[in-house]
């Protein structure tokens, strides 16, 4: 994860979230160096970041106090202008995916990554943002990125 903290995220969050996780510095490092969040503020047993809109909150499991804003999920959400561009970047980054980004019905792009205790996150580019989206192959297959 050599992203540079100067770099934009690679997208913004659909939603507010909490993730649990086993190692909080592992997930904090995840969350803001490969994915681009900003860290909002951290204490000992969860770390606030900052989704473009919305709030990502990192939590130890099994912590005490403060849940944070949102459910609490396995995953999360996160929309994406340049999805081949993003998937290309983690992937060489060592991120790991379910598959290659798919089409979907209606035209979007989609596509499974993991974060270090596995739960998905799903990055996600909007048919309107998708170009000559009508000219893709939108059967459920992937994409050459």
């Amino acid at each position: 994860m050599d992203r540079p903290e100067t770099l934009a995220p690679v997208g913004r969050l659909q939603n507010d979230r909490v993730v649990e996780c086993s190692d909080l510095e592992a997930f904090c490092r995840f969350y803001s160096l490969a994915l681009g969040f900003p860290i909002v503020s951290r204490d000992a047993s969860k770390c606030v970041l900052d989704g473009g809109g919305h709030q990502l909150t990192l939590r130890m499991r099994g912590s005490a106090g403060d849940p944070g804003k949102g459910p609490t999920q396995t995953g999360v959400s996160i929309e994406v202008e340049r999805l081949h561009d993003v998937f290309e970047y983690l992937a060489s980054d060592g991120v790991l995916f379910s598959s290659r980004p798919c089409c979907q019905p209606g035209g979007s792009v989609m596509v499974n990554a993991h974060d270090p205790d596995g739960n998905r996150i799903m990055l996600i580019q909007r048919r309107s943002n998708v170009p000559a989206w009508s000219q893709a192959r939108c059967s459920g297959v992937a994409l050459a990125a």
